[in-house]
């Protein structure tokens, strides 16, 4: 039995700062009438029709000028079991947007959340409940009492059954009646009702910081710990039963440097004895945590339990951005987290291992290993899943700006899988999904929105201009799909474009310029017989 003799000084945990209530509402429609709902149901197939016999309750609205849907707010919100519930709003036009799925693929079966869901709720832009310090969704456990929560959308498909995953503050609004829908997704067993509902509008609310943007490389090869072999002599000679764990890894296009090192699951029943080392392709030794310093069978006697990230000896942050832990020894076990390098009393260079802070690690493709030794093997063991190693990364394409409502009720979707690169490493396919089928197309872009507010497309439209001229139109298409219906879509090759029009607008790109890009279809019953898509802004990356 080993005996470890030394002051412990508690780790303290960085937290987020939580997110505060959503900002105060400039308006509020109330007095739509509860019921109950589910008793009458007929069943349902999930992502592909909805129950039967939802209870409707209808509102008369007129939205104030220059707002966004800021909150749902559902009064007396209870069902016997709350994995079964699903609530649903739906517009004037009759496009229908998912307020609250609480069921999911299982549900329909009689399974999920066993909960009792029970009072008032006020459902806000799901969007406030992604990034540091945010609000929660409804989660199974907690929702007896109700509450301020994000929007949820489980595992619904977008549109299916005709229901988009909408953010609130971006549902296209109108004057007219809007209709909250509540479905029950097992009706025989269970039932629920809700009082009354209302809509609060205002400003749009400023969305939560997002964490860092990081590209990681993942690998599931784990290994117990440690190998066989020998102990080694402190810090000359290392342990031979070293467990080793390769990565083929691309360098993703804008990468600066290393941000952290991850290793998954993580368990060793005396941390003293574990160094982790990081590889480089060019066959260069980088200590990311050593706390032995030559005393075997003693050092920190805590356990490793859980998933540990590595970060920056020197001002490593963790993924909110708050300061990662500095290691300090626990008593029991270490706290997981993020933790900035640790080297002890390691002599850099030592056993060909160097004491670098991950910014300086040079970068590059290849196969990198994650080491890990075991200087006292005798006693202890340990093992981990997996690891990753993350670089820092741009943001991504950013969605902004409002689609309209085709006549049909089709509310388009505009994305990006990538940024633009100025020499192609990159490369980004602009995709606009729920658009009518079989209408003709384009998308177009632009290069400065600075001092540039979205303006109403046409008296009327549900649609917004959303660049500032000049502009430059992409390749002409027809949406494709089914008429009459959401189905269609807008594709652009941005890369393939470019490369066919060298003298279109911008050309040639510079690292850091900034491209926005929206679409545009034929509408004939709109106004100006055309609608428009939201828009996205990207930045051109090296």
């Amino acid at each position: 039995m080993r005996i470890a003799s030394r002051v412990l000084t508690p780790i303290v945990a960085s937290l987020c700062v939580l997110a505060g209530p959503p900002a105060a509402r400039a308006q509020c429609v109330v007095g739509a009438p509860g019921g109950p709902f589910g008793a009458a149901s007929g069943p349902g197939t999930w992502n592909v029709q909805l129950p039967t016999s939802p209870l409707e309750s209808a509102l008369s609205v007129t939205p104030p000028a220059g707002a966004v849907l800021n909150s749902i707010v559902v009064r007396g919100f209870t069902h016997t079991w709350a994995g079964d519930a699903h609530a649903v709003l739906r517009s004037p036009s009759g496009a229908r947007y998912n307020v609250a799925v609480l069921a999911d693929a299982t549900s329909s079966s009689g399974n999920g959340c066993d909960d009792v869901l029970g009072g008032d709720f006020t459902f806000v832009d799901v969007r406030q409940g992604v990034g540091c310090g945010t609000l929660r969704g409804p989660v199974c456990g907690s929702l007896s009492s109700g509450g301020v929560v994000a929007q949820s959308f489980s595992s619904w498909t977008n549109g299916a059954g005709g229901v988009f995953n909408v953010p609130l503050e971006l549902i296209p609004l109108a004057n007219g009646l809007w209709t909250l829908e509540l479905y029950d997704w097992f009706p025989p067993a269970d039932s629920g009702s809700i009082a009354s509902w209302e809509m609060c509008f205002g400003a749009p609310t400023p969305l939560p910081p997002q964490g860092a943007q990081l590209a990681c490389a993942s690998s599931a090869n784990g290994a117990a710990i440690p190998a066989p072999g020998v102990e080694g002599t402190w810090p000359a000679t290392l342990p031979t039963g070293v467990v080793s764990s390769s990565l083929s890894v691309v360098v993703p296009p804008g990468a600066t440097r290393i941000r952290s090192v991850s290793v998954q699951n993580l368990t060793h029943s005396w941390l003293g004895d574990v160094q982790l080392v990081l590889t480089s392709p060019a066959g260069v030794n980088y200590n990311l945590f050593q706390q032995n310093d030559g005393f075997f069978g003693f050092g920190c006697a805590a356990d490793f339990s859980g998933d540990y990230s590595f970060v920056d000896v020197a001002g490593g942050v963790d993924e909110c951005g708050a300061p990662a832990l500095v290691f300090n020894c626990p008593t029991g076990t270490l706290a997981p987290g993020h933790y900035r390098q640790f080297f002890g009393n390691w002599p850099s260079g030592a056993a060909g291992i160097v004491n670098t802070p991950l910014h300086s690690i040079p970068i590059a493709s290849g196969v990198w290993t994650l080491k890990v030794y075991d200087w006292f093997a005798q006693f202890d063991n340990g093992a981990f899943t997996g690891w990753e190693l993350c670089f820092d990364a741009p943001p991504p394409p950013l969605s902004y700006c409002t689609a309209g409502t085709s006549t049909f009720g089709c509310v388009p979707s505009l994305s990006s899988n990538a940024q633009p690169s100025a020499t192609g490493q990159t490369t980004p396919v602009f995709l606009a999904v729920n658009v009518e089928g079989q209408k003709q197309a384009i998308m177009y872009y632009g290069l400065d929105n600075s001092g540039f507010t979205p303006t109403p497309w046409a008296p009327g439209s549900t649609s917004f201009r959303c660049l500032k001229a000049p502009t430059q139109r992409m390749s002409s298409q027809n949406t494709g799909a089914v008429a009459g219906s959401c189905s269609g879509q807008i594709v652009q090759d941005w890369n393939a474009f470019q490369l066919s029009q060298p003298a279109a607008l911008g050309q040639p790109f510079l690292p850091g310029s900034k491209v926005f890009v929206q679409g545009w279809y034929r509408d004939a019953p709109a106004p100006k017989t055309t609608n428009l898509t939201n828009a996205v802004e990207l930045t051109v990356l090296p």
